[in-house]
Order: structure tokens, then C-alpha cells, then sequence
């Protein structure tokens, strides 16, 4: 198995400020954005209205991605964390000029109010059994655990 590499990618600290204002994230806690190469074939994924415009966007995505800019076919990845527990969000088959243009028009908002959501479960998990339960583990009513539907 291929371990994935990640980019890190910088919010300026005026978005940050105001996605921190938005979901009600405490100063503590740090919001990462970062993205990795897509395993999705770009052919067949490259635009939702079909052929011919999924063959034009192709072209153009894999000619950028042939001159190494990762932006143009990626998977993104937005944690909040404390430094002892997380909480992710992710979107895949994604394609931006940069990380200004995801922050612009992208779901960066909706991605950090979800890894946040995430992020308080785990604290919860992590306050009342000694450690954070991964997202598909939940307990059962008698204590035991159960694997959620949506693993």
C-alpha cells in the first residue's frame, strides 16, 4: 500500500480569522488545509455536463497536471486539531487554479465546520473513554462496539 503524500497549503490568517468566527473554533485549536493527488481517473470525472465539455476539462486538467500543479486534479483535506485529537473533512476529485481559488470558491467553510464537527465528537469520545474511537467505532447501548453503517 502507497502511503499518501500531503501538501500543505496556507490559509492567511485573515480567512482563518474569519472561518474561526464562522464556526465558533477556539484559538486553540489548529486548522490544517491540505492536498494530495487524486486517484480518481480525470477522463470520465473531469465535468458533470457529459461529453464533449468532460473531454475539453480533461484535457486541459491532465495538461496541467503533466507541468506538476497539484491543484489541478486533487483530493483536499481540512483537520481541526488540538495536538491530541482531530477531526477531518475531505473532497475529492477536485480542481482549482490555486489554494486562493479553493479558499474563494471552494467548500472550505462547509469542510471546516465539518472536520470541526468531527473534531468535538472525538473530544467527547476522548473525555469519556480515555481516547478518541475512529469515526466508523461507535458503542453500543451494552458497551459494545458495533461498526457504523457508513464505514
Amino acid at each position: 500500500m502507497t502511503r499518501m503524500t500531503y501538501e500543505p497549503c496556507t490559509i492567511p490568517p485573515e480567512v482563518d480569522a474569519a472561518l474561526r468566527a464562522a464556526v465558533g473554533i477556539p484559538a486553540h485549536i489548529r486548522i490544517d488545509l491540505h492536498i494530495t493527488p487524486e486517484d480518481i481517473p480525470v477522463r470520465g470525472n473531469a465535468s458533470a455536463w457529459g461529453e464533449p465539455e468532460d473531454s475539453e476539462h480533461a484535457a486541459a486538467i491532465e495538461n496541467r497536471l503533466a507541468d506538476g500543479d497539484l491543484w489541478a486534479w486533487c483530493t483536499v483535506r481540512v483537520t481541526c486539531t488540538d495536538g491530541a485529537v482531530k477531526g477531518t473533512a475531505w473532497l475529492g476529485a477536485a480542481t482549482y487554479e490555486d489554494t486562493a481559488d479553493f479558499i474563494q470558491y471552494g467548500y472550505l467553510q462547509d469542510m471546516v465546520r465539518e472536520a470541526y464537527d468531527e473534531y468535538e465528537g472525538n473530544r467527547e469520545d476522548f473525555i469519556k473513554y480515555g481516547y478518541a474511537l475512529p469515526i466508523f467505532r461507535r458503542p453500543n447501548l451494552d458497551g459494545r462496539s458495533r461498526i457504523s453503517p457508513q464505514a
